[in-house]
């Protein structure tokens, strides 16, 4: 824990200098493995399960993010495509080793410090599970313990109710 009796010219109490920072590493998209999911880099194969996670879902469940529910393979495939192609770094969540979400790490600010999870569309399989929490859990400790991240942004639409519970 920071020292709290530093203080700033303003009487402020502030942290403790980070003497040397030179940055965090850009996140390489690789496996994390959880006890029931595994995050990987996304992958054009996982549009199938993806596809049946995506299937039952509500349109509403699409609201705030910037496309609408994908309703055929190939629109899940182009989905996939595009997240692939992003600047982003987009995971496949695997139950059981099927994708059934996506999360990114996006807003990459490597000389900062500074990343955001964001993109996240659980299917119906993952929503308001243990294995939701565990896979933003996944990504977050990968963007501080492994790749030196000072800050992790996680935000929602401040009318988007579901994320503001599961935050």
């Amino acid at each position: 824990m920071p020292d709290a009796t530093r203080r700033n010219e303003f009487g402020q109490p502030v942290g403790d200098p980070v003497p040397g920072w030179s940055g965090a590493a850009h996140p390489p998209g690789q496996v994390l493995k959880g006890r029931r999911v595994t995050l990987r880099p996304l992958e054009v194969g996982d549009a199938p399960g993806l596809h049946a996670a995506y299937e039952g879902q509500a349109d509403a469940d699409w609201t705030y993010l910037p496309v609408e529910r994908p309703r055929t393979l190939q629109e899940v495939r182009d989905l996939v495509e595009e997240r692939m192609s992003s600047t982003a770094v987009t995971h496949a969540v695997l139950r059981e080793g099927i994708a059934c979400g996506v999360a990114s790490l996006m807003r990459i600010d490597q000389g900062n410090g500074v990343i955001e999870i964001g993109w996240v569309a659980f299917g119906t399989p993952l929503q308001r599970t243990v294995s939701s929490t565990e896979a933003q859990r996944l990504l977050m400790g990968h963007v501080f313990d492994d790749l030196g991240y000072r800050r992790l942004e996680w935000k929602c639409d401040a009318l988007n109710a579901p994320s503001m519970r599961a935050a």
